[in-house]
C-alpha cells in the first residue's frame, strides 16, 4: 500500500487574504457586467428589436434553447450535408442514413 502524503508535503495554498481578494475581484467583475455592461447592451437597436419582438410574440426568452435559433438550424443543415457527402470523414459508416430534423 502506498503511504499517504503528509500535510507538510502538500503545496502551500494561497494565503487567506489573497483567496478573499480573488473572490472579491470575481464578484466585482460579475457586478460590473450585470449592472453596467448588460443594461448598456439592452440599449442597442438590435437588442431592443429582439426584446420588442419577443414581447410582441409573447416569447419567454428564458425558455429559448440554442437549437431554436435560425443560425443553429442553418448550421445543422450544412453539417448534415457535409456528413452525407463524406460520411467516413465524420466516423460514420459508408452509406449511413442521416435523418432530417
Amino acid at each position: 500500500m502506498l503511504p499517504l502524503p503528509s500535510p507538510a508535503d502538500a503545496p502551500s495554498a494561497a494565503p487567506w487574504g489573497l483567496r478573499w481578494g480573488r473572490f472579491a475581484a470575481v464578484v466585482a467583475i460579475a457586478a460590473v457586467v450585470w449592472l453596467q455592461v448588460l443594461p448598456r447592451l439592452a440599449t442597442w437597436p438590435a437588442v431592443q428589436e429582439r426584446i420588442a419582438r419577443h414581447e410582441r410574440l409573447e416569447i419567454n426568452p428564458g425558455a429559448i434553447y440554442y437549437t431554436e435559433s435560425d443560425a443553429t438550424r442553418q448550421a445543422l443543415i450544412g453539417l448534415q450535408s457535409a456528413q452525407r457527402r463524406n460520411a467516413s470523414a465524420w466516423g460514420l459508416p459508408a452509406g449511413a442514413q442521416l435523418r432530417n430534423q
